[in-house]
């Protein structure tokens, strides 16, 4: 975090809570430049290194004004904000949005704060909470982000981070006033906790091509996304995922109708290591519903080739696996391919780099006997996580 010739450094186990790790003073001017840097500390080897959940996560709020779609609600609105219990307006030491802040003692009594902007339009928003910092600030502030799929609960701690944009999360909301933050005192644990401002800043819609469209099955905690550009597709996914013996599904899905039957291709080009379940590929399914028939040939980021499927509504998932001995990524893709040919679904993998030919192509297990004749087909990724999007990268795609 830089604020002005201060520099200083705090690490994360979630990305919420945060621990002091140090400052330095170091005058700038000019431009100055910010990302990411790795070194192997030896002139001679390369050192790779995966680094994701990059994003300017919390935002100086002398920049906000760039951010020209944003709601921002401020403790002072004369509509939005519900207060209850025993809260005192304050300015010191500084660091709220707009003229003050409300400051309240923890455990004493039951003091909320709600925050409900009026959302325009039904869709993704990244949420943001401000607070002013100070050394008695509780670090287990409770705040809970009300959407579409029910209630997160989060523990913010603010002892770090005054100023800032802090990062809640990216959830689904409906238009109109039901979305909402709640700040509450019931688990704060020092001497005080404050409730400031919050911001929800719609995420951008991006296009598909038709008559594909993307859809989180299962209802995920966290919610998912798809975009296409230039062939590729990246395809964001939360939730539990797709499990063996399961009989019902979290995951994101790229998705449109099909009549007759179908191959499906796509060659992955990577997905983010969540768990060891997550997974990216091709699906046929009979429906959107969470607990849905459907055949699926995916790859794990530990380098396995899946053939899942569940041939009864409501019925136990199981699969069939390979080790293909590679984990999916730009120079090392993989290829998967489901065959739907009547009612007969067999799944394969690749390992080319290029077009496989028909002799590079290995089958997966033995074909699965389902009967479908209306049933939507594409892609899917899921990280296993209920809590943490996996992001994965598809080319080659075919329908």
């Amino acid at each position: 975090m830089r604020q002005g010739n201060v520099i200083t450094g705090y690490r994360s186990a979630d990305g919420l809570n945060w621990s002091y790790a140090g400052n330095q003073t170091v005058a700038m001017t000019g431009t100055a430049y910010f990302g990411v840097a790795v070194s192997s500390g030896n002139t001679t080897t390369l050192n790779t290194t995966s680094i994701d959940n990059i994003d300017n996560f919390d935002i100086d709020i002398t920049k906000t004004s760039s951010v020209a779609s944003a709601l921002v609600l401020d403790n002072a609105a004369t509509s939005g904000v519900t207060v209850t219990g025993s809260w005192t307006t304050n300015t010191s030491p500084g660091g709220f949005y707009g003229s003050n802040y409300l400051w309240a003692y923890h455990g004493i009594g039951n003091s909320t704060v709600k925050f409900a902007p009026t959302i325009p339009t039904t869709g993704q928003y990244d949420v943001y909470q401000c607070w002013s910092v100070d050394s008695a600030r509780a670090n287990n502030v409770l705040t809970t982000v009300a959407s579409t799929t029910g209630t997160t609960s989060l523990l913010a701690n603010q002892k770090v981070g005054s100023y800032l944009w802090n990062y809640l999360g990216t959830y689904n909301f409906n238009a109109g006033t039901s979305g909402n933050v709640l700040i509450s005192n019931a688990s704060a644990d020092d001497y005080g906790l404050c409730a400031d401002a919050v911001m929800f800043v719609p995420v951008p819609i991006s296009s598909l091509p038709s008559p594909k469209v993307d859809a989180d099955i299962g209802s995920p905690t966290v919610a998912g996304s798809a975009s296409y550009s230039s062939g590729v597709y990246t395809v964001k996914g939360a939730g539990s995922g797709i499990v063996s013996g399961g009989t019902s599904d979290q995951f994101n899905f790229v998705n449109q109708n099909f009549t007759t039957d179908q191959t499906l291709i796509a060659r992955v080009t990577g997905v983010a290591n969540t768990a060891f379940s997550a997974k990216a590929g091709v699906m046929i399914r009979d429906s959107t519903t969470a607990n849905s028939a459907f055949v699926m040939m995916d790859i794990s980021p530990g380098g396995w080739a899946e053939l899942y499927f569940r041939t009864s509504t409501g019925g136990t998932a199981a699969y069939t696996s390979i080790n293909s001995g590679v984990t999916p990524s730009s120079t090392t893709p993989l290829w998967v391919k489901l065959v739907k040919s009547g009612s007969s679904f067999t799944g394969y993998y690749a390992t080319t780099v290029g077009t496989p030919a028909a002799s590079d192509w290995h089958q997966v297990g033995g074909s699965i006997s389902h009967s479908t004749s209306s049933y939507q087909a594409g892609l899917i990724a899921t990280s296993a996580v209920t809590s943490t999007l996996t992001t994965a990268t598809f080319d080659n795609v075919s329908p």
